[in-house]
């Protein structure tokens, strides 16, 4: 759909730096340094302003940054820890650091700020996912949507990973 659309992409099988074996760190840091030139000249091609992570356990991002010079937003999903039990390869002050790099941080929800981003001195904006407002949500009754029958059940989606710790059957 992207090729149809005309909108340029690329894909690299990069590596995490969050694992349940962090000895593997150093492999999975040279997979991702390996891509580094790739990714830069692609966005040299592309006319790049900014570089976007969309999870606190891919490096990338900053790495691409720093190199680049180009402004960096990180944008904080997951625990690790908690989430998968994943332990940070070069440990958390390296973690850390690469946080305390970005422009700007965005974590996808309060606890995950003071947990992840509790330590982090740079702006930080807190962006639930979902596309209506709190008070929306609280406001928000079977049957308003058009057509529907007020007896019918409240239907969502969650486009994500299916796991116990994060609560999704409450």
């Amino acid at each position: 759909r992207l090729r149809r659309m005309e909108i340029p992409y690329v894909t690299a099988p990069l590596k995490r730096w969050m694992s349940k074996a962090p000895w593997k760190g150093p492999a999975r840091l040279a997979v991702n340094v390996a891509y580094t030139p790739f990714l830069l000249k692609k966005l040299d091609a592309w006319g790049t302003d900014l570089v976007h992570t969309n999870s606190s356990v891919i490096p990338t991002g900053a790495i691409l940054s720093g190199l680049s010079g180009r402004p960096h937003a990180w944008h904080v999903r997951e625990f690790g820890d908690l989430d998968y039990g994943l332990a940070h390869d070069f440990g958390h002050r390296i973690f850390q650091f690469g946080l305390n790099r970005a422009d700007a941080l965005i974590a996808v929800s309060c606890a995950v700020r003071e947990r992840v981003l509790g330590n982090v001195n740079r702006p930080i904006h807190v962006v639930y996912n979902g596309v209506i407002s709190e008070d929306q949500l609280h406001n928000f009754k079977p049957g308003t949507v058009s057509g529907s029958d007020d007896d019918a059940p409240f239907t969502f989606s969650i486009l994500g990973r299916i796991q116990r710790k994060k609560g999704q059957e409450q």
